[in-house]
């Protein structure tokens, strides 16, 4: 039934149940494979279709083969995770990250977790989307804002208050002597900071 909800109309079925050893011997497949599911995904993908809960079931099948690096590879090179909700309704890996930071990044990246929450492990342990955006990903946020045409300044905020705590050990690190990573340099020379009443300020005024 599963298949069927599937792959539809598009592929054969047996009509009567015949035994295994007939099954054997005529080399009828008894499951899909990674790459029919994938074949799935990437037509639906060229057509813009949205079939979340056909993603869903899908993602699902796919974690039980565990075809490994291969699988990493497939979705790292083409868009086939599905975010009908999202401006992009198909990105590549390297489009999304699992933890939903849309405060602040808006839809700058795609966030897993708020629409397929049960699938973490497949997302994040079988295909290595990132769990969280990293540091450089903040600190490039942060001079984005300072800026972008002035906003709502809760909107800013509220960025910010996340922006902060993700810089922090980075910051702490170069205190304590760690070498300070290679974007660092451009971010610290054009940094600006969020005064309530003034908007973004330099260090200098």
């Amino acid at each position: 039934e599963n298949l069927k909800m599937i792959f539809g109309p598009d592929a054969a079925y047996l009509a009567a149940k015949i035994p295994d050893w007939a099954i054997d011997l005529l080399g009828v497949r008894r499951t899909a494979t990674s790459n029919d599911l994938l074949g799935i995904l990437a037509s639906h993908a060229v057509e813009g279709k949205v079939i979340r809960q056909l993603a869903s079931k899908i993602y699902i099948w796919l974690s039980n083969l565990n075809v490994g690096k291969d699988l990493q590879q497939e979705f790292r090179e083409k868009s086939l995770i599905h975010l009908p909700d999202h401006r992009q309704p198909w990105c590549r890996l390297g489009d999304v990250v699992w933890t939903d930071r849309s405060d602040s990044f808006g839809d700058q990246f795609g966030y897993l977790e708020l629409v397929y929450p049960k699938l973490r492990d497949f997302f994040v342990d079988q295909l290595g989307v990132k769990l969280d955006a990293d540091p450089e990903a903040f600190a490039n946020r942060w001079l984005a804002l300072a800026t972008a045409t002035p906003s709502n300044p809760a909107d800013v905020e509220s960025a910010m208050n996340q922006i902060f705590p993700a810089l922090l050990p980075v910051c702490r690190g170069i205190r304590s002597g760690q070498t300070a990573p290679l974007w660092w340099k451009a971010f610290s020379a054009n940094v600006q900071f969020w005064c309530r009443d003034k908007g973004f300020k330099r260090p200098t005024e």
